[in-house]
């Protein structure tokens, strides 16, 4: 039997193929001791929080730490973690269609009502196009038209720079 058809785990984004493609599979298929998973049909608001960078990077980040535990201690809304693939996968997903997901529900980005991204550091400014392209929103906010993902951006570094993102955000918080 295949690991990821077996009952007790759940379904991921990724088939088993892909998977075995990737240097280090792990980064994508969640799972994680003190991960949150809530039934998405009892909260109402569920919210990507993204760090634009790989996930050994991000998840050791304590400001998301911090934040994704906020926002799970509230019952009615699901904080969900997102990183920007290693080159191997998004080469995959670009050539598969597939769209960016939420490590928790393995649910496409574009599916939840917000995308938070936190700019920690400059380097990380070109991987916010990535994560716009593979969560297939389009990058400006003038050609979102009616999707209802909010993308915010969590702003920590030089406030000067806001006005180089004013065309894809739709909000800024300082």
């Amino acid at each position: 039997m295949n690991w990821i058809e077996r009952k007790d785990m759940r379904k991921t984004a990724l088939s088993e193929e892909i998977l075995l493609q990737v240097e280090k599979p792990a980064r994508y298929i969640g799972n994680e001791v003190n991960s949150v998973v809530k039934n998405r049909e009892d909260v109402a608001v569920r919210f990507a929080m993204c760090f634009p960078d790989v996930y050994e990077i991000g998840m050791s980040h304590l400001g998301i730490q911090i934040l994704y535990s906020m926002f799970n201690s509230w019952e009615d809304v699901w904080c969900e973690r997102v990183y920007s693939p290693w080159t191997d996968l998004d080469r995959i997903m670009r050539e598969q269609k597939i769209p960016l997901f939420g490590l928790e529900s393995q649910e496409p980005v574009k599916e939840m009502d917000f995308l938070g991204i936190t700019l920690q550091y400059e380097m990380c400014y070109t991987n916010i196009l990535q994560i716009l392209e593979l969560s297939q929103i389009p990058l400006l906010a003038a050609e979102r038209g009616n999707i209802t993902l909010l993308l915010t951006a969590l702003w920590l570094v030089s406030a000067q720079l806001q006005c180089e993102f004013t065309l894809w955000k739709d909000k800024f918080y300082v």
